[in-house]
């Protein structure tokens, strides 16, 4: 069984990121017979695919609190491979906290990125219009993303609680 997870890149839904992931999911969903789609507020897809949402509780969630999310819905629905739809820049951590979600939750699963994500010039992910600062730009993002990846472990996971 297939499953398709989707990680937002900017606020608010209409960003270009955003509509890119959109895409990137439904399409990744179509070719493989209309599988599920798992994601968050900020991923419009149409109401022809089957879309979960997450249920957040701060905007956005913490990466590593969706991917706990989407392993929760993938192992309820006994999926063995998950297509990730995200940003290139937001690649790594998304698969990281998939995979640390999943040995978390004792879930084994096959993960593969969307190759659509490499495929798009890593600066045209960015939207300076972006209501999260840390998305509007690459020198932000770096910055933002260069202090998780630094982050003790066991402070990441606590705040992703």
């Amino acid at each position: 069984r297939f499953g398709v997870i989707a990680f937002a890149f900017a606020i608010p839904a209409n960003a270009h990121s955003n509509m890119r992931i959109a895409s990137m999911a439904a399409t990744e969903s179509a070719a493989w017979a209309h599988c599920p789609i798992f994601t968050q507020p900020g991923i419009d897809l149409p109401a022809s695919h089957d879309v979960t949402y997450i249920r957040e509780r701060g905007v956005p969630s913490p990466t590593l609190r969706i991917a706990r999310a989407a392993i929760s819905w993938a192992a309820m629905r006994d999926m063995d491979t998950l297509f990730i739809a995200c940003a290139q820049p937001h690649a790594w951590r998304c698969m990281r906290d998939l995979a640390i979600a999943a040995d978390e939750a004792v879930y084994d699963v096959n993960m593969m990125r969307c190759e659509d994500i490499v495929a798009d010039a890593y600066e045209g992910w960015f939207c300076a219009d972006s209501q999260q600062p840390h998305t509007s730009s690459q020198y932000r993002w770096f910055i933002y993303d260069a202090i998780l990846r630094a982050m003790p472990a066991r402070l990441y996971r606590g705040i992703a609680s």
